[in-house]
């Protein structure tokens, strides 16, 4: 899947159940509203919530794998997670406007 927005509500992410309304509220209640906050914990914090267990946690950190995202993740993975990656298909339009023209200028000098 792709990337999850991680500044969007836990309700977004969380909303069908098996667990859906107990995660949410756990979360509410410890203020951990959005899915940043939520990634910021690892699964050994959020075992010490009252109301939170072993199968829900699997089920928060299942939901979250499918965005390449877990439990325990510092600030700056959160950061890097956001930065949109450069690939080689994904030049900037300056650069491949760049590309044509040298390309078609060196081939009308030979």
């Amino acid at each position: 899947m792709g990337k999850f927005d991680i500044d969007r509500p836990i309700a977004e992410l969380f909303s069908v159940e098996p667990y859906a309304l107990r995660i949410r509220n756990v979360c509410n209640s410890h203020d951990i509203a959005t899915i940043r906050e939520l990634c910021l914990h690892s699964n050994w914090d959020l075992l010490h919530f009252r109301h939170l267990g072993e199968r829900s946690i699997a089920h928060m950190e299942e939901m979250l794998g499918n965005f390449g995202l877990r439990l325990g993740m510092t600030e700056e993975d959160l950061d890097a997670y956001m930065k949109p990656r450069m690939t080689k298909t994904s030049l900037p339009s300056c650069v491949s406007r760049n590309r044509r023209r040298s390309s078609g200028t060196s081939a009308g000098m030979k």
